[in-house]
């Protein structure tokens, strides 16, 4: 998985103990961010001329609409994946998810190939695989790090096994599992080794790991 080089100074800034206690947004650099994304995506071949043509112009006319441009922007307070989680946990199912339409048709083509077993569902959030995974005969241990979510996966899969933790710290033994499965989390996670270490120390040698990691942008919003 590749990263952005501003993501990698912002890690070795929190490294450091810096963190900027408030993101600053601004409705003009977001709208130009999107067009920019749109032209990298032509630059490499996926676009053609007339395309481009009318990002550019669409880029001219963002730049003299005055509203946008003279706009304050919004300064919005930097919160934690908790206490994000925490609010947004009583409509993470419905109104559906998006990226749910996104993610599910991958997994469950890897999932469905598997025989019967012990899966450990991290960062599970409110039972979304745990559910699919019980219902095809396997039994699942669902690990998160939000109370909030796992009082609804409890109540949606009862016939699952729940555990608040942390991927950094799973609360399983070595070897319990022969498969994980981790459905977008894993954009929240600064550093993907630690993590890929704590699945690899819970799986039994030779089994399968299932990620879909989402994207930036599709964390939850700021509480």
């Amino acid at each position: 998985m590749l990263r952005a080089g501003g993501s990698k100074c912002l890690e070795l800034f929190e490294a450091a103990g810096y963190c900027p206690p408030v993101i600053y947004q601004h409705p003009l650099a977001y709208l130009l961010g999107l067009e920019g994304v749109a032209l990298l995506r032509a630059w490499a071949g996926d676009y053609d001329r007339e395309f481009v043509e009318a990002r550019l112009a669409e880029v001219r006319r963002l730049l003299d609409d005055e509203a946008l441009v003279n706009h304050g922007g919004v300064v919005v307070g930097r919160g934690d994946t908790a206490t994000g989680y925490r609010s947004w946990s009583a409509t993470y199912d419905e109104p559906r998810n998006s990226l749910f339409d996104s993610d599910e048709p991958v997994m469950h083509d890897i999932l469905d190939a598997l025989p019967s077993g012990t899966v450990l569902d991290a960062a599970c959030g409110t039972g979304r695989y745990a559910a699919y995974l019980v219902a095809r005969g396997h039994r699942v241990v669902g690990v998160d790090s939000s109370p909030e979510m796992l009082d609804r996966a409890g109540v949606r899969v009862p016939d699952a096994t729940f555990l608040r933790g942390d991927l950094h710290r799973l609360p399983l033994t070595d070897g319990a599992v022969d498969v994980v499965v981790c459905a977008l989390a894993l954009v929240h996670v600064p550093s993907l080794a630690p993590v890929m270490a704590e699945f690899a120390r819970v799986l039994r040698p030779g089994v399968p790991t299932g990620c879909h990691a989402g994207r930036p942008g599709c964390s939850p919003p700021p509480p």
